[in-house]
């Protein structure tokens, strides 16, 4: 790997990180047709820079969180069992299966398919009702289960979870926030398992770069999909995602 590269790859996960289209698919096809080798570390450690913009851009949700906590306020104390509820699920399936998650990425035909999938899911969420449901236990599960899908390459987290919101009658502001909090604990928790496996990286300026980079592009992306999220328009993304997918499965079948 290169700068060149690096900054590729870091512009890549600050873009599709918040965009419901897949950042570890994206990922891997970025690395399959620059023709990048590099280890499941450097991927992960980029997940952590996109952490590191979803605290920048709420924080005051997350101080809010914590004051109502110490303050034992019932409803801050919900929304934290609520998110804690709704990671099980996706630490469970990681955990188990990692290393079988591991090879997936390298399977360009199972992105493909995988993207396929996600469209489906975004295209769907133009007949979800918004009934202004409160976030409860059920649909929080249902939420934390759509996030466990999204482990595998291809399939969006956020475009899952946000939609498994809509699909449960949450408004689209409450979906949304829940879904970027959400995934906290699920890049926090996976940064840190990765830590041991720092080694692996050979330039860790390069890294350094790609996370800055990551950063960057992620803050802008992150602003610029909260308000396309408000104005209801997450379907849209469905026709890329069923593109690009569609154009994947074709290029690995044929390759």
């Amino acid at each position: 790997m290169n700068l060149f590269q690096a900054i590729i790859l870091g512009i890549t996960q600050g873009i599709t990180e918040w965009f419901p289209v897949s950042s570890s698919g994206h990922l891997a096809l970025v690395e399959e047709f620059f023709n990048i080798s590099v280890p499941m570390s450097f991927d992960i450690f980029l997940h952590f820079a996109s952490l590191i913009v979803i605290i920048f851009v709420f924080w005051k949700d997350i101080i809010e969180i914590i004051f109502g906590l110490i303050k034992k306020d019932k409803k801050y104390i919900k929304l934290t069992l609520y998110l804690i509820i709704a990671s099980i699920p996706a630490a469970l399936v990681g955990f188990f299966i990692k290393d079988k998650l591991d090879g997936l990425f390298s399977n360009i035909l199972f992105v493909g398919i995988a993207l396929i999938i996600t469209s489906f899911v975004l295209f769907l969420t133009r007949f979800a009702k918004n009934n202004n449901k409160e976030l409860n236990l059920k649909n929080s599960l249902v939420i934390g289960l759509f996030q466990a899908v999204a482990v595998f390459p291809g399939i969006s987290r956020s475009g899952s979870t946000i939609s498994a919101g809509l699909f449960s009658g949450l408004d689209t502001k409450t979906a949304s926030r829940f879904s970027f909090l959400l995934s906290i604990p699920i890049i926090l928790g996976a940064s840190i398992l990765e830590i041991k496996n720092i080694g692996q990286i050979d330039n860790l300026l390069y890294l350094l770069i790609g996370c800055i980079t990551t950063i960057i592009i992620g803050f802008l992306s992150l602003k610029f999909i909260l308000r396309i999220i408000d104005r209801n328009k997450l379907k849209n993304f469905s026709f890329y995602c069923f593109l690009i997918g569609s154009l994947v499965v074709l290029y690995a079948l044929y390759k």
